[in-house]
């Protein structure tokens, strides 16, 4: 089927996605991504008692966490972004072979990107110990739970 450039089909962008985009997704991720840094301060760092690390190993650690939480969640997005209004479990998580490809490649990217001195080093970030990934991990589901409530909210028949 043929769409006219007029024809709302044709459409990438349209007010709904960039508001979508900018006024809720991109929002919830920024609050979660940012929450890395007090989580992972509280953790390793005996915050609020102590200040937060100004400089060093120890702020390059927290950088790490919000950066591995935003990529975690960039990867949740792209399984949320499939379908609007539709529920991702409704049309199948893993049902599409080449995005489970490329989230794939990106994890080992996240990983190589943390953990291969080298690439790590010219990035500025830390190794990550398996308790700094508890938060990071739980940061995408949160965000997923987010975007399926605001789906399940867009799904609900209006009453007049």
């Amino acid at each position: 089927m043929e769409h006219s450039p007029r024809s709302p089909n044709a459409r990438l962008l349209d007010r709904g996605v960039v508001g979508r985009a900018f006024g809720f997704l991109g929002p919830v991720e920024a609050i979660l991504a940012m929450a890395m840094l007090p989580i992972g301060a509280a953790l390793f760092f005996g915050w609020p008692g102590e200040p937060l690390p100004s400089a060093g190993a120890d702020k390059q650690f927290l950088s790490t966490m919000v950066f591995a939480s935003i990529v975690a969640m960039e990867m949740a997005n792209a399984f949320e972004c499939r379908s609007n209004p539709a529920s991702l479990f409704a049309i199948g998580p893993v049902s599409d072979r080449l995005l489970l490809g490329a989230v794939a490649i990106e994890a080992s990217m996240l990983l190589a990107f943390v953990y291969v001195p080298p690439i790590r080093d010219l990035l500025g970030q830390q190794p990550l110990s398996a308790l700094a990934w508890i938060p990071i991990l739980v940061a995408p589901w949160v965000f997923m739970a987010a975007e399926e409530t605001r789906k399940a909210i867009v799904r609900r028949p209006r009453r007049r």
